[in-house]
């Protein structure tokens, strides 16, 4: 559930995919072998190559944009199911800035109402005044779908704009 008082997003499933991308590095006979991984929180013995890469060679792209996404959520921005909305590591920002990727995340990002689903009222209304859409816009809606209805009013013009989130935005990387 989301905690309306919380200041980040909801991602319920974060830990079960951490905890399903922990099993791939698991030796199946003895449970033992879970591979140090910072994004893991795991220690021991390094896994079976071989194992492993059966397993990623059966999954489907789902599951592996879903772990890939856990690693991401995990590493790159240090987020928890109790804490997601801290912004990248400023060695995610130096890499993101040496691969243009502000630029095509501003070109590729499009809010959508999946996404707007996962977004508190409280977030609701700070997204709509970062937005430049004011909190006017949304702030008497009775519901969070009218909010999300409204939002999305604006969502082909703000992609346009190259509007981004901050909270999946890089952090300016200092000179």
């Amino acid at each position: 559930k989301v905690d309306p008082c919380s200041q980040s997003l909801d991602i319920p499933a974060l830990d079960v995919r951490a905890a399903a991308l922990a099993d791939l590095f698991r030796d199946p006979k003895t449970g033992n072998g879970e591979v140090r991984l910072a994004a893991l929180g795991g220690g021991g013995i390094e896994p079976s190559p071989a194992r492993l890469l059966e397993q990623l060679v059966a999954m489907t792209d789902e599951d592996l944009l879903g772990h890939l996404n856990t690693l991401v959520c995990r590493t790159a921005y240090n987020w928890s199911s109790y804490s997601n909305d801290k912004p990248a590591q400023p060695e995610y920002a130096y890499l993101a800035d040496l691969t243009q990727a502000a630029g095509l995340l501003a070109r590729d990002f499009k809010l959508t109402d999946e996404w707007l689903k996962r977004y508190p009222r409280s977030d609701l209304i700070k997204l709509a005044e970062e937005a430049g859409l004011g909190r006017a816009l949304v702030e008497d809606c009775t519901t969070q779908k009218q909010m999300r209805g409204r939002i999305m009013e604006h969502a082909e013009r703000l992609h346009r704009e190259g509007f981004v989130p901050a909270l999946v935005k890089f952090p300016a990387v200092k000179a």
